[in-house]
């Protein structure tokens, strides 16, 4: 059992402080406000990428009939990372703290480039302007696909750095094998996602707009985790800046959504 799995679990007799209990407190409050809250499921994972998503139909993948909560490249870009994350922690390297070696980050650049280079080319067909290829969403979901996979390479060191008293400083990435194993878990979300599968819509649901969540938490925690230069060892000795990441995070995704709101009732713009 790798060492990231051991420390979720507290060892017996451990005490919690008083702040890790109100941590608790308010997490399990947040999980009973979300799935008690008076809406469908689908509205609920829609509303958590509301204030980041367009959610164009043209634009998404629909599975069972119902269109996933995130369009094509956004579902790759948070579910993607979201996948990336768990397979660095299945081979243990959930707590790497260095980047990867200079040609598998180059990769990675390369990856953010392709999917740069995608929407650049879907924005200009959009506008009428001279393009090269008609969009898709095969094109779309791919590129959001390798580029979860390079913000994951990127953003998982800075988080382990920041976190922990003792981060292994070792790459996330460093061979050829460990890039291939993630792209197969990559290409398994992408074949869901592609599927049209009714019984994955919740899984893919939940991956893609948790991952939102996740990765907007990760830049609070980083920035909450250098201002007060506090690391644990432990979850448990982060789950107080891991809480407030995750309101901080909740209240942003809330803020932005109540902007795209208004900016569609008051202001007449169509979609952000």
């Amino acid at each position: 059992m790798s060492k990231d799995v051991r420390s979720l679990k507290p060892p017996w007799g451990l005490r919690l402080g008083r702040g890790q209990w109100a941590a608790l407190g308010v997490l399990m409050g947040m999980a009973l406000a979300y799935f008690l809250a008076p809406w469908s499921l689908v509205d609920k994972l829609r509303a958590v990428g509301y204030g980041v998503c367009a959610q164009r139909p043209a634009h998404s993948y629909f599975l069972g009939g119902v269109q996933l909560p995130l369009e094509a490249r956004m579902v790759g870009i948070y579910g993607g990372f979201v996948v990336s994350w768990l397979y660095f922690l299945a081979i243990d390297r959930g707590r790497a703290a260095n980047l990867p070696r200079a040609k598998y980050l180059a990769l990675a650049v390369a990856f953010i480039g392709i999917m740069g280079f995608d929407g650049l080319n879907a924005t200009a067909y959009d506008n009428g302007l001279p393009f090269l290829y008609s969009p898709d969403n095969r094109v779309r979901l791919a590129s959001g696909l390798l580029a979860g996979l390079s913000m994951a390479m990127f953003l998982l060191p800075i988080l382990n750095f920041s976190l922990w008293r003792d981060p292994e400083l070792r790459p996330v990435v460093e061979d050829m094998r460990q890039v291939l194993g993630v792209l197969a878990a990559e290409a398994a979300l992408g074949l869901g996602v592609v599927s049209g599968w009714s019984w994955l819509y919740y899984p893919i649901g939940f991956l893609s707009s948790g991952g939102v969540l996740v990765v907007v938490a990760i830049v609070n925690l980083v920035v909450v985790q250098n201002l007060s230069r506090k690391r644990g060892q432990t979850i448990w000795e982060a789950l107080v800046p891991v809480t407030l990441a995750l309101v901080l995070a909740s209240l942003e995704l809330a803020g932005l959504g109540a902007f795209r709101a208004w900016a569609q009732a008051v202001a007449g713009i169509d979609a952000l």
